[in-house]
């Protein structure tokens, strides 16, 4: 990676974890991990409850999506079950915007959490 490409991958994280921090009223610590790139690298932000969160800020959004979605799938599958239910992939579009994408199962698993299974 280039030194340019590694500052903008760095300054998106940072973003995205100043962000999530706040938007959860500062409950949660969220900051960069250390070590990405390791065999047991378990996502690029760390202090999101029970979550591997990949962070892409690339041009090519669908492929962005596609890399963090594979590598936050991968990564959940290594973690130790006791610490990890969800991995989502977190992309940072031309302009600004950012969206968070996950699996269809670890959306569904997500929910029936937080409904506790009840139907609607």
């Amino acid at each position: 990676m280039t030194s340019s490409a590694k500052r903008k991958g760095d300054a998106a994280e940072l973003e995205l974890a100043a962000m999530l921090t706040s938007y959860a009223d500062n409950r949660w610590n969220v900051r960069r991990a250390l070590g990405a790139g390791r065999h047991d690298d378990l996502g690029d932000l760390v202090g999101v409850p029970r979550t591997i969160v990949q962070v892409r800020n690339y041009g090519n959004a669908m492929e962005a999506e596609r890399t963090a979605l594979r590598d936050a799938g991968d990564q959940l599958a290594r973690a130790p079950i006791k610490d990890f239910d969800y991995a989502v992939a977190a992309v940072r579009h031309r302009g600004g915007r950012w969206v968070i994408a996950m699996h269809p199962t670890v959306f569904v698993r997500m929910l029936m959490a937080a409904t506790n299974g009840q139907s609607a």
